[in-house]
């Protein structure tokens, strides 16, 4: 639908278009959103979402508050060993903004990167081996602190 849509853009006039995506795509979008569960669903979210972008632009907004939700609720159990996370959470990085992103990030990902690093540390002890060898190499990278007091971190 995307691609039919995408090859009538510039044939359609501007109020048709506008009609098809708020009248017709968005809501069948949103539905969507509302019954995809990430923790059962086998086809990534983003897999049908970000197709959209190009076309239904900050129309898409109103749906990644509950997206958002929905990653958070997964990740409730999450540990930073698996990789997974990473995978779902890197396609977002560039379409929510970057407040919501660092919100997310701080509030999700950020306290068990920091849990990790006690059980792996022992608080400023030496490392743990035990610890270190059940934990596979993290693609986690955090940096400081930034110069407007805001956490600047990256996913590699």
């Amino acid at each position: 639908m995307v691609d039919f849509l995408d090859s009538w853009v510039h044939l359609l006039p501007v109020w048709i278009l506008d009609n098809i995506l708020d009248q017709l795509i968005f809501p069948k979008l949103q539905k969507e959103v509302e019954n995809w569960n990430p923790l059962t669903d086998t086809v990534p979210i983003h897999s049908w979402i970000h197709p959209w972008l190009p076309l239904m632009q900050s129309r898409l907004e109103p749906l990644f508050s509950p997206i958002r939700n929905k990653l958070a609720s997964a990740l409730q159990k999450w540990h930073p060993s698996d990789s997974s996370a990473k995978l779902i959470l890197q396609p977002w990085k560039d379409v929510f903004t970057p407040g919501s992103w660092d919100a997310f990030m701080v509030k999700n990902i950020v306290p068990k990167l920091g849990e990790l690093s006690v059980q792996l540390y022992c608080k400023g002890s030496k490392p743990n081996p035990a610890l270190e060898k059940k934990t596979p190499k993290l693609s986690w990278s955090l940096l400081q602190l930034g110069n407007q007091n805001s956490l600047n971190y990256k996913l590699l």
